[in-house]
Parts: C-alpha cells; structure tokens; sequence
C-alpha cells in the first residue's frame, strides 16, 4: 500500500532541508487522504481525473503549480516503492499524467507603493526597521533576514553576504543557489545597521 512506502520514504529519504521536507509532509498528508490504502503502482487515468477535481478543505481549487506538485509527490512514492524493492522496476506510470488546466480564482498580489514603504519606514523603529530596509530594498526574504549574521556584513566594501536561511528556529542553506550571493547595501542602510547594532545587546559577529 501507498501508506506503506510514504512511512518508510518520510523516515529515510525525505529532503533533510526543514523548509523542503515541510512542504512534502503537507502534500504527502493529501496524498494519503485519497490514495493511502491504494495498491502501487496506481493508475495514471485515474490519477490524472482525481487533479482535476481535487480541492482544499475550504472548497476551493488547488492551484495548478500545487496539483503538480503532488503529481510529483506520487511519483516519487512510486519510485521509492521500486527503490525499496516493494514493486518491479518499471517505467513510473506518473510520467503518463497530464495535470489538467483548471480556472481557478487567482491570488491577489500585494504590491507596495513607495508611500507604502515611506510609511513603514516612518512607523517603526531599531531592529524592525532594518528588517523593513533589508527585505524592500535588498530584497531578502523573511529566513533570510532571519538567518543574517553581523559577521556577514562587509562594512568597508558595503555588501552583505546571503549564506544561510532561518525558518522556525531551524538553520538551514538558502532556499537556491542563486540566492547564495553577496548584494551591495546603500549607504542609509549601513547607517541603519550600524546604528542598530550600537544599541542591541546581540553585537557580537556571530549574533
């Protein structure tokens, strides 16, 4: 059964990264709801007609990025079930599956204006306003900022190095490689650092 092989992928072969393994437990939890008592390997058509049709708790239509996304989970588990030596080595029927194209509502995108951002920087203060400057002028993401360091801060060349990500009190590798990267910083916002850095009680280059 899919349960079977989805315990012994979580407990040997799931992504170590916390970030990763997060979003795979999320999606292995719908997978199986509906397909967790299933024989493998499972039938594409029928597969395929269940993302057509398969939706979040509240009804609504699972975007198509997430429906691909658990295509690929079931793929994997397929794999893993022939890996593990649970099922003949084959071709993965979950390469036949189309995700098909549903309308869904689209997600409205938040945009700030620069009053927007005008207006956070004049509401707040020390270490949140840093936060602010670093994530809409540098464009960090939030574990990023979370994972930043003083010591990965070049004051003298006015750049700060992106190495690590933090995500609920988990340390971890940048969510891609690309975002490995030293970023130049202008000079308000050394001056903001430096200044907060001045007050804070975590100075130290590995705080």
């Amino acid at each position: 059964m899919l349960d079977r092989v989805a315990d012994r992928y979580v407990a040997e072969r799931m992504p170590t990264r916390h970030t990763t393994g997060r979003g795979y437990r999320g999606k292995l939890k719908i997978v199986r709801a509906k397909w967790g008592k299933s024989v493998l390997p499972l039938s594409p058509s029928a597969v395929e007609l269940w993302l057509k049709d398969v939706k979040k708790t509240n009804g609504e239509m699972y975007s198509k990025k997430s429906r691909e996304h658990l295509k690929s989970i079931l793929g994997i588990l397929q794999e893993a079930a022939m890996f593990f030596e649970m099922i003949p080595i084959t071709a993965n029927p979950m390469a036949l599956v189309k995700v098909p194209t549903v309308m869904a509502a689209p997600k409205p995108r938040i945009v700030l204006s620069k009053m927007n951002s005008a207006y956070l920087l004049a509401r707040f203060t020390g270490m949140y306003r840093v936060m602010i400057m670093l994530a809409a002028c540098v464009g960090l993401r939030r574990s990023e900022i979370f994972g930043l360091r003083w010591s990965d801060f070049n004051w003298l060349l006015r750049e700060v190095f992106i190495q690590r990500s933090h995500v609920e009190g988990y340390e971890d590798e940048t969510k891609t490689a690309s975002s490995n990267a030293k970023l130049p910083l202008h000079p308000s916002i050394i001056e903001a650092l430096l200044a907060w850095r001045q007050r804070s009680s975590f100075n130290a280059d590995n705080d």
